[in-house]
């Protein structure tokens, strides 16, 4: 996009005419004209009023092949940094979340098996012993068969931390 028409969509995007924006830029109408038209190019100062005006660099201005100030290298690199710290945080917020819950959800089973008085026994067929008798957390699971949930947040606590600890892993990979 040339500086012409980035100067074009601008001054539209404001709803302003050639003569408000001419005004505001202490130049004649026929000069904006002649810029929107690429016949002719602004000076130093007039750039950077315009910049300042806009809110967009003078790179972005001059550059035909940048869009926006996105495109701009130092912008770009930045924008992509500063998406790779939050990125990471919120890996170790959801990982760090997930894990407590889980942790939680354990530590519940744990305490509910351990205060009732769970016993569950097995018979065993003539000749082959005793018995089976399970009693505590093992038992709590079974008789309220949330063995499955018990599993679940195991494997949830496990896949927290994992997630928690992508960030770090990725940036171990990029340095090797």
């Amino acid at each position: 996009m040339t500086f012409g028409e980035k100067l074009q969509g601008m001054r539209k995007a404001r709803g302003w005419t050639q003569e408000e924006l001419a005004g505001r830029i202490s130049v004649s109408r026929q000069a904006l004209s002649k810029w929107e038209q690429n016949t002719a190019m602004p000076d130093t100062e007039n750039v950077l009023q315009i910049s300042k005006l806009f809110g967009v660099s003078t790179e972005y201005l001059l550059y035909d092949e940048y869009e926006s100030d996105n495109d701009i290298p130092a912008v770009k690199e930045k924008s992509d940094s500063i998406s790779q710290i939050y990125t990471g945080r919120l890996c170790v917020i959801i990982g760090a979340i997930l894990s407590l819950l889980s942790a939680a959800g354990l530590f519940i089973m744990a305490v509910e098996g351990s205060l009732g008085t769970y016993t569950v026994s097995y018979a065993m067929p003539k000749g082959a012993g005793d018995g089976m008798v399970k009693s505590g957390v093992p038992a709590y699971l079974e008789i309220n068969n949330l063995e499955w949930l018990f599993i679940l947040c195991i494997v949830l606590f496990f896949v927290g931390i994992l997630i928690a600890l992508l960030p770090k892993i990725r940036s171990r990979q990029k340095q090797d």
